[in-house]
């Protein structure tokens, strides 16, 4: 580990833990300012199981710590020569792969975790918002509703800016994405 910071400024950094960014299985993600950076502040929520994890997660931050979108439930480690492996269910709802529903767990969680959050990204919203009609809350069902019709482009965040110039590349991500989203890990 490099930096250590102190609570105090931890609290100064994210004014006084304002502002969620979200919240994973073992604690609370902050928004920070540090210098000109902008940086997340993760507050454990059970220090004993989750300070472990947490440790994990800093080890996997694919040099120099800067997160990266993959980093999405990658505190559970597996050797690369193992496809199959049995624990017990953790991560946030809304992220978690159907198939931790069987027996059977394999690397392709967290696959799907990754899916979800690129839908997330290009479409501006979370997966599960019960702000959203009863058709529209899950974001997934959604995305499998508009592919079948052909309407990918209408689940773009028209908030990302000059949409139309990249809109073919952005239905592609959104395509790969969907890709991860499949049950079958083949």
């Amino acid at each position: 580990m490099s930096t250590r910071f102190t609570f105090e400024e931890l609290r100064a950094t994210t004014e006084n833990f304002a502002k969620i960014l979200g919240k994973c299985g073992f604690g609370t993600v902050f928004e920070g300012r540090w210098a000109d950076e902008r940086i997340a502040v993760k507050c454990l929520d059970n220090i004993r199981h989750g300070k472990n994890d947490f440790l994990a997660e800093v080890e996997t931050i694919d040099e120099k710590f800067n997160a990266k979108v993959a980093d999405c439930g990658l505190s559970k480690l597996i050797d690369m020569d193992i496809s199959r492996v049995m624990t017990k269910m953790r991560g946030t709802p809304g992220y978690l792969a159907p198939e931790w529903l069987t027996a059977m767990v394999t690397e392709k969680v967290d696959v799907y975790s990754f899916g979800v959050v690129v839908m997330e990204i290009i479409s501006g919203r979370r997966n599960l918002d019960d702000s959203q009609t009863e058709e529209n809350c899950h974001l997934i069902k959604l995305l499998e509703e508009k592919s079948k019709s052909n309407g990918l482009s209408d689940l773009i965040d028209k908030n990302l800016g000059d949409i139309e110039l990249y809109k073919n590349e952005i239905v592609k991500v959104m395509e790969l994405a969907m890709w991860c989203l499949q049950w079958d890990s083949n």
